[in-house]
């Protein structure tokens, strides 16, 4: 199977600003956070492959782009995002949203190192994990939480969190690889 992690870099401010100290993301984070993520995963996993987009919030451009370039038949895309951080996922480290074509049970047994860890949420809010579900893809999106705000210059990211995603990234990647889509689709559980 194609694996083809995917994450959009934002155009939604005119002058975006993200500062990281001591490990701690502050400012636009979405989607640096991703971007961020996207890179650590590239120096640990740098045979995986890597596609950034534009255009996410105006259209999703890139990610279409990216859709008409492979087949649904035999390509599964790891889309990296942001979600609005809650109050009581304190010891949460992301969250697998917006999954399509994919039981359940195959996101748990490739994250089981996660396990209590994260929050398994069949759908969010649009991102271009939609247009590659719309588009027939099997499709699983994994999401930094950010305090303080998305679209605004006040969002706050642990690094902590931003290193798990490429971490759960990799299993995700790795433990789909060898799978065709038949394998794991299915009806959510």
């Amino acid at each position: 199977m194609n694996i083809i992690v995917s994450c959009h870099y934002d155009t939604v401010f005119k002058d975006p600003f993200a500062c990281f100290e001591d490990g701690i993301l502050k400012g636009a984070c979405d989607n640096i956070a991703g971007v961020l993520a996207m890179g650590h995963l590239m120096h640990e996993a740098p045979g995986l492959h890597y596609e950034l987009t534009e255009d996410e919030e105006v259209g999703m451009d890139g990610a279409r782009s990216l859709a008409k370039a492979y087949s649904s038949d035999d390509t599964l895309f790891i889309v990296i995002d942001v979600t609005e951080r809650a109050k009581r996922w304190k010891s949460i480290l992301f969250t697998i949203e917006n999954f399509h074509r994919i039981q359940p049970k195959h996101i748990k047994t490739a994250l089981k190192s996660f396990y209590g860890k994260y929050r398994l949420r069949p759908t969010g809010t649009e991102s271009e994990a939609w247009l590659y579900r719309d588009k027939g893809f099997a499709t699983v999106e994994i999401d930094i939480p950010v305090a303080g705000g998305l679209h605004n210059l006040k969002g706050v990211v642990r690094g902590e969190d931003m290193w798990a995603v490429a971490e759960a990234t990799r299993l995700l990647a790795e433990y789909f690889a060898p799978k065709n889509i038949r394998e794991i689709e299915g009806e959510i559980d």
